[in-house]
C-alpha cells in the first residue's frame, strides 16, 4: 500500500521517479510498493525531470499542472508531491487507474499531523 496523507488542501503523495526513463508514464502498481513509481524522459538536470514529473502526475490524476507541487526530494529519486484538490477520491481513483489497479488496492489514507 502507498501511504497517502490527507492535507487541508488535498493529498501528499510519495513518488519514486526515474529520470531519463524513455517515456513519461506512471508505472503499474506492485504489491509492497510504498511509492507511486514514475519514469520521465527528461534528464535530472536543471529541474527538467521534476517539471516532467509534475506534468505526468497531473495528467494521470486528472488535475491541472498548477495543482501539483513538489514539496520534498528536489534532488532525490524519492519525492513527495502535494496535489491540491477537493476531490481526493476522484484523484486517487484516476491515479490508481493509471497504475492498473483500484484505489483500495493502492492507497492507505492517513491524516496530516497537526502542527
Amino acid at each position: 500500500m502507498i501511504p497517502v496523507r490527507l492535507s487541508p488542501t488535498g493529498v501528499l503523495l510519495p513518488v519514486r521517479l526515474t529520470p531519463k526513463g524513455g517515456a513519461d508514464v506512471v508505472l503499474p502498481f506492485q504489491v509492497g510498493d510504498g511509492w507511486v513509481r514514475m519514469k520521465v524522459k527528461a534528464p535530472p538536470e536543471g529541474g527538467k525531470a521534476n517539471a516532467a514529473a509534475v506534468e505526468t502526475l497531473a495528467k494521470a490524476a486528472g488535475v491541472s499542472k498548477g495543482s501539483v507541487t513538489l514539496v520534498a526530494g528536489e534532488t532525490h529519486r524519492q519525492k513527495r508531491f502535494q496535489i491540491e484538490t477537493q476531490g481526493v477520491p476522484r484523484v486517487l481513483a484516476a491515479l490508481a487507474q493509471a497504475m492498473g489497479a483500484s484505489s483500495e488496492e493502492c492507497f492507505a489514507l492517513t491524516a496530516e499531523p497537526a502542527g
